[in-house]
């Protein structure tokens, strides 16, 4: 039988949409125990995307394929209550890692921002993921990441105008990067003892599939555009 030698990691996530959920999917499909967490009221929007495969509301096709494997919970994170119940859980259940996707100037008005968290659980991985980075409030969709990154530019026929690409590469190559980041960060807590913070930038990850456009427009001068 296969061990499974990340079956004891656990991971609490404040999660929505599809960056920050594709990105606990491939933990949890890696077996690691996976508690998502959404506001009682408002849930994840993607519950109601594309069509209801299943009798049950909320559970809709988009939803499920970033969820599989995942356990999920409601909390009240603007409550003074709710984010108690979040600390305890933290050190209840010894969890090794807590992700969010909020808004940056959310962190601190729902308790979850990194120091706040840390005084919880000394070597806790914390993981951020924003669209332009921890200093930013904007928000961030695939294709407006798509079209700012240059992605666009380079997709689409010859003679034709810039288009989105067949998958949303903005939100499933952070996740990529998110992946790598979580595994740097469990080594070195492995071999030190230490946590860690990680921010994720959509827009750094986006632009970081473009580095052979980025060297060949900025060093040699060449025009990178569609191709067909």
């Amino acid at each position: 039988m296969k061990e499974n030698i990340l079956g004891d990691i656990k991971i609490l996530s404040v999660e929505q949409a599809a960056v920050l959920p594709y990105l606990t999917y491939r933990l949890a499909q890696d077996g690691m125990e996976v508690i998502r967490i959404e506001n009682p009221e408002f849930g994840d929007p993607t519950r109601q995307a594309a069509d209801k495969v299943l009798d049950e509301e909320m559970m809709n096709a988009y939803f499920l394929q970033w969820n599989a494997g995942k356990k999920a919970i409601t909390l009240n994170l603007r409550m003074e209550k709710g984010q108690e119940i979040l600390k305890k859980l933290i050190k209840g259940l010894n969890i090794d890692i807590f992700a969010t996707n909020q808004l940056p100037s959310n962190y601190q008005k729902l308790g979850i921002d990194y120091e706040t968290l840390k005084k919880v659980k000394q070597d806790l991985i914390w993981i951020g993921a924003t669209g332009f980075g921890p200093d930013s409030d904007e928000r961030a969709y695939d294709p407006t990441l798509e079209a700012r990154s240059g992605l666009m530019e380079v997709t689409g026929e010859r003679d034709g105008p810039p288009m989105v690409i067949g998958i949303p590469l903005a939100d499933l190559g952070t996740s990529e990067h998110g992946y790598g980041q979580i595994m740097k960060a469990l080594f070195k807590r492995e071999k030190t003892g230490e946590g860690s913070r990680i921010d994720l930038s959509m827009f750094q990850s986006s632009l970081s599939w473009l580095t052979t456009a980025i060297m060949m427009t900025a060093t040699l001068g060449k025009e990178i555009t569609r191709q067909g």
